[in-house]
């Protein structure tokens, strides 16, 4: 600010400091027309002395009119020109001064390596120019205008910078304590939407994936499946073998799912529930995915060599999305929950 008041000091002082030996290009434009306009005033006072004097019966009017004008052409082109100077200084040649050293300011500060925070700080810079309403008002107005929206920019990267120093610090602090950002980000994740027993996605983590599904679902574009699993016999491993067991028991049976659906995300939201959204190969392949895990579990109930709790078994429901015919992801779901509590029941039965 200390500069921008200089040149503004500057561009406001008498010519006499400003330009004591040269005019300014602006001012030598200046010359022809005032020039001109002092020699036509000089000439009709030339014209109308020597009339005067022709009445009145001077045989001087000649000379006397002669030097009048040269006089009137001296007087009027001086003042024509302070006056033309005085008026080119203050409506142009000031504040233009003020935005040159508003710009050298910055470039100068720019060259000499300043902080980014010290440069923000010069682009608020006031510019006090009078109401003229003219083209150099509009650009002050616009030069104003832009090293706002500088100072804006500028701001926004000072406080990012500074919290990207200050990122720096706790990274480096986490690195001495061996705990690194990244870790403990994942960590934060891995609590918020993911669940702790068996890794899959947890309740929090299935309501962010809804809205995509209903987006997809409003675009035209919904291929998706919703296949829900409900664990048999998990109370029974509780109660006769221990919560471990049922622990062991809920995230076999989780691998086992995650084996079969390779392309979708599983997510446990609740004790013994997990739901399936099936994309892609998964959703093409689902009612054969399906089948080869009752293969399996069926086979694993054969396995005499496993544990009650290594023998897996669920009851499985699934429900395709049909455009037109489902208008949310939650008929999906309720259509896949009924599914597979027939599916439960029809177990029952055979067993």
């Amino acid at each position: 600010m200390k500069q921008l008041r200089e040149a503004q000091d500057n561009s406001t002082r008498p010519e006499s400091d400003n330009a004591s030996s040269c005019l300014h290009p602006l001012s030598k434009s200046l010359l022809p027309p005032c020039l001109s306009v002092a020699a036509i005033i000089a000439c009709i006072v030339a014209v109308a002395i020597y009339f005067l004097g022709l009445r009145v019966g001077n045989t001087e009017v000649v000379k006397i009119s002669v030097i009048m004008a040269l006089f009137v052409f001296v007087v009027t082109a001086t003042l024509l020109l302070f006056f033309a100077r005085r008026w080119l200084q203050r409506r142009i040649l000031a504040p233009i001064a003020m935005l040159k050293a508003s710009t050298d300011s910055v470039t100068k500060q720019a060259e000499n390596q300043a902080s980014v925070a010290k440069v923000a700080s010069l682009l608020l810079f006031d510019l006090q120019l009078r109401h003229t309403g003219d083209e150099i008002e509009a650009l002050s107005l616009s030069v104003r205008r832009m090293c706002e929206e500088l100072h804006c920019y500028t701001a926004n990267l000072v406080t990012a910078s500074q919290q990207r120093t200050s990122l720096l610090s706790l990274l480096k602090k986490a690195g001495q304590q061996r705990i690194s950002m990244l870790s403990l980000l994942r960590k934060m994740d891995l609590l918020a939407y993911r669940d702790a027993l068996t890794g899959a996605g947890n309740k929090a983590a299935y309501d962010k994936v809804v809205p995509r599904l209903e987006w997809q679902m409003r675009s035209g574009i919904a291929r998706y499946a919703i296949i829900l699993a409900d664990l048999n016999y998990l109370k029974r491993i509780n109660d006769t073998y221990g919560h471990e067991k049922g622990n062991y028991y809920i995230k076999k049976m989780h691998a086992v799912l995650a084996a079969a659906f390779t392309e979708s995300p599983i997510f446990r939201i609740g004790g013994d529930e997990f739901v399936i959204v099936a994309e892609g190969h998964d959703y093409d392949e689902a009612t054969a995915i399906i089948a080869a895990l009752k293969i399996t579990m069926k086979n694993m109930e054969a396995d005499t060599s496993l544990q009650p709790w290594e023998k897996v078994s669920t009851a499985i429901g699934i429900a395709v999305y049909m455009p037109g015919k489902h208008a949310s992801v939650e008929k999906v779901f309720k259509l896949a929950d009924q599914a597979m509590y027939e599916d439960k029941r029809a177990m029952r039965a055979c067993r």
